[in-house]
């Protein structure tokens, strides 16, 4: 009767030690693939060459499916690169073909670890130096905030700076989605 009481509690205890083990797995797996974005800017390219560049990084160790990207300037929402420098940097709608710019969309994307998605990048110019100025001072002003998720459907919001993102239950949509006006017109 001993040697049963006896065995009964080790299978309990081992029981236990088990699903402590599979419960700290399941939490080593998650760690391993946890996405985090970061803004990040810059006012010179790789080769040392003035340029402009907003891009968001994914700074985890897994890759990000990315939801939702917002983009603020003074707390006012922004729905394109265009509508930033606009908003930003006085740029006209008028400004023609000699005022060019790149861009790209974030949401939608998946991102892997350490990769970088360029938002906008503005090379100078002699007919753009004026906007280019204002932009440069600016880029340390622009907000942002995603909702990203990982690859277990694990899902965050977060404004992109520092090291804190909010755990969510699902993505909500946005009042104004950043991305290239038209845009949704491609993916139909």
């Amino acid at each position: 009767m001993l040697v049963s009481i006896v065995s009964l509690a080790i299978a309990v205890h081992h029981g236990r030690t088990m699903e402590r083990m599979a419960d700290a797995n399941a939490k080593l797996v998650a760690a391993n693939s946890w996405p985090f974005l970061q803004y990040s800017t810059d006012n010179q390219g790789e080769d040392g060459r003035p340029l402009i560049r907003l891009s968001v990084v994914n700074a985890g160790v897994g890759p990000a499916r990315v939801e939702t990207l917002e983009v603020f300037w003074h707390e006012v929402p922004v729905a394109s690169a265009k509508a930033l420098l606009a908003a930003c940097c006085g740029l006209s709608p008028y400004s023609g073909p000699s005022v060019r710019f790149n861009e790209s969309l974030l949401a939608g994307r998946i991102v892997r670890a350490g990769e970088a998605v360029t938002l906008l990048e503005l090379p100078p110019s002699a007919d753009a130096a004026a906007l280019w100025k204002r932009l440069d001072d600016a880029r340390l002003h622009v907000r942002l905030r995603a909702c990203f998720c990982s690859v277990f459907d694990e899902c965050w919001s977060s404004t992109l700076v520092g090291t804190r993102a909010t755990p969510v239950a699902s993505c909500p949509a946005p009042k104004v989605p950043f991305g290239i006006p038209g845009a949704e017109e491609l993916e139909r």
